[in-house]
């Protein structure tokens, strides 16, 4: 290779590195809080979705960066070949590697798209009560009927221009169906709650990493970026 096309690759090299840090840094000061927020008020995953796709955009950094520093100490004379290029190929790695002690978390982290059935259970559903003076139709209308004929006969005895007796109405046997009472959600609202700070612990770790790991990536860049501007300049 040539000379310009190895310092090419060590830009490209520079450049990646700089994003790795900027996604790192990003995923840790703004989408990981924003997380931490969404699940203390309601359980939502859309963010942690973005957070997926900012891992996988610093796995292709961190695979380009160290592609281009292999690349350019590699193919340098043998007087170019400076330090600078194995700190940086070394420190890309350390740096996104770190990232690598959550996946604990993540594996748990990747049950936060949580039904909603979970977030608002829906009510136990509750059997229609028919009405007693329904079910027991016949036995009633048998029940008027055998008291209707009883006042019949005792009509006699009521005063003249006084109003019959309404016929009686059978009670509900003590076994008749009744509304079931509420059931309660004590449990449901422990679970929730139980899940909810599970995840805020894990995130609020995650954050830890991440914003070590930007500083890492960070460093890295820095000297990475000085090599390379005194070797262009020198």
């Amino acid at each position: 290779m040539t000379g310009t096309c190895v310092n090419s690759i060590k830009i490209i090299g520079v450049g990646s590195l700089g994003l790795l840090s900027g996604s790192l840094a990003y995923q840790s000061i703004k989408l990981i809080p924003q997380l931490i927020e969404e699940v203390s008020s309601s359980v939502s995953n859309a963010t942690y979705s973005n957070i997926r796709l900012g891992k996988f955009i610093s796995r292709v950094l961190v695979g380009l960066s160290t592609t281009c520093f292999y690349l350019a100490y590699k193919y340098s004379p043998g007087n170019e070949k400076h330090p600078y290029l194995l700190y940086a190929l070394v420190g890309g790695i350390l740096s996104y590697g770190y990232t690598f002690t959550t996946r604990p978390d993540d594996k748990k982290l990747k049950e936060f798209a949580v039904p909603k059935a979970r977030a608002s259970p829906a009510p136990a559903p509750v059997d229609p009560v028919v009405p007693q003076s329904v079910t027991d139709h016949d036995d009633l209308g048998k029940s008027y009927i055998h008291v209707s004929d009883e006042d019949s006969t005792s009509a006699t005895s009521t005063p003249n221009g006084s109003v019959p007796s309404s016929p009686k109405v059978v009670p509900a046997p003590a076994g008749a169906a009744s509304a079931p009472a509420p059931v309660s959600d004590i449990e449901h609202e422990i679970d929730v709650s139980l899940f909810k700070k599970d995840m805020q612990n894990r995130l609020v770790r995650l954050k830890s990493i991440y914003l070590k790991a930007a500083g890492g990536a960070g460093l890295t860049f820095l000297v990475s970026f000085i090599g390379v501007v005194g070797e262009l300049v020198l």
